[in-house]
């Protein structure tokens, strides 16, 4: 089930990453170009404050595995997903609906399933644990009728044995 659930959520995150990035391809002219200095050192993973918004964009979505990476670090909490909205909201509404389909999908729907399957194994792991806790007092159990038994049986045929001298 876990790998199941995380292979749709993978293919989520691919699909919404074509879908942005083709838009992005057709719509980046719409963006006015500001001349502001920008460091590209691990521009990914900085606050994207100082870039322009096509730098953001280049940034965020230059390519389909940092267009992915940005998703999945909007929903793990490695991004805020406003920040990583905003440049391509600029590009038009459209942009908007997908980030609202795609947070509220993966936050409300993907992820509430992840969790479930991981309460769902600790629940059965538990009820296993009570089945053998079961299973041994009924044994322990057994096992001290058996003991009362022989000692009854015993006492009582000891007692036959005396009255019989």
């Amino acid at each position: 089930h876990l790998f199941s659930a995380l292979l749709v959520m993978c293919i989520f995150m691919y699909v919404v990453s074509l879908a942005i990035m083709q838009g992005i391809t057709d719509d980046i002219e719409k963006v006015q170009p500001q001349n502001s200095p920008c460091a590209r050192a691990l521009a990914m993973f900085s606050d994207t404050a100082e870039q322009t918004p096509i730098q953001e964009i280049a940034t965020l979505y230059g390519s389909l595995p940092r267009s992915m990476m940005t998703l999945f670090m909007t929903v793990s909490g490695g991004l805020e997903w406003r920040a990583a909205a905003e440049p391509v909201v600029q590009l038009g509404a459209f942009y908007g609906v997908i980030w609202t389909f795609y947070t509220a999908f993966m936050v409300f729907g993907l992820l509430n399933v992840l969790t479930g399957i991981f309460v769902d194994s600790a629940i059965n792991v538990l009820t296993n644990d009570k089945d053998n806790m079961i299973q041994m007092q009924q044994e322990e159990r057994e096992s001290l009728i058996q003991t009362i038994s022989d000692v009854f049986w015993r006492s009582a045929k000891g007692s036959a044995d005396m009255m019989s001298e």
